[in-house]
């Protein structure tokens, strides 16, 4: 080869720069089009909440068929018979309180939900945080998979109208690769119902 030492070096700086180049690009954009995603579908879920307003005490569901399930946002499957799973490590609910309650003492917030474990994953950490605001922390197992998680509520935060329920997972598994069962789908918690009352 003739070419000089110096341009095989260039070439190759040139190279490893545009290749870098296109993997910052293409995080980003992933990155930037998963949450737009995901707002779009928090958003959605909002305007509905915000046609079909609710008053506490109040419980919905969410199995198939019931009108509740547009309160979803972004985060979950589509709901089933039995209701319906969540599909990523971070799940949101909205809803729209018509009016600010007339209580004065904090609500209790009960999500009835079974969560998915597994052999190899016995444990699953789960969080709910409302508006920002975390009302509490839970481990299942199989021991107590099925048991709901209930969780005082501040009067502060009722009284905003606007709840954007927040359920964090520490993982989600796929019965089908943990040999669990057929389910290919990445599963968290199956959700069936949320109630709020005094």
């Amino acid at each position: 080869m003739n070419t000089p030492a110096w341009r095989r070096w260039a070439l190759f700086v040139a190279l490893l720069t545009l290749g870098a180049g296109y993997i910052a690009v293409y995080v980003f954009f992933g990155g930037v089009s998963v949450d737009f995603i995901q707002g779009r579908l928090n958003e959605r879920a909002l305007d509905f909440s915000r046609e079909h307003l609710v008053t506490p005490p109040f419980s919905l569901s969410f199995q198939s068929g019931s009108r509740d399930v547009g309160r979803l946002g972004s985060g979950w499957h589509k709901p089933e018979a039995q209701g319906v799973w969540s599909s990523t490590t971070d799940s949101w609910i909205e809803l729209a309180l018509a009016q600010p309650p007339s209580a004065s003492a904090d609500w209790s917030l009960r999500m009835n939900a079974k969560a998915f474990t597994a052999r190899s994953e016995p444990r699953m950490s789960i969080t709910i945080d409302v508006n920002g605001n975390v009302l509490g922390s839970w481990v299942r197992d199989a021991s107590n998979a099925a048991e709901p998680m209930v969780a005082k509520m501040p009067l502060s935060i009722v009284e905003s109208r606007n709840l954007a329920i927040h359920v964090h997972l520490d993982h989600v598994g796929s019965p089908l690769v943990l040999r669990e069962g057929r389910d290919g789908r990445h599963l968290g918690i199956l959700l069936t119902s949320i109630s709020l009352g005094e």
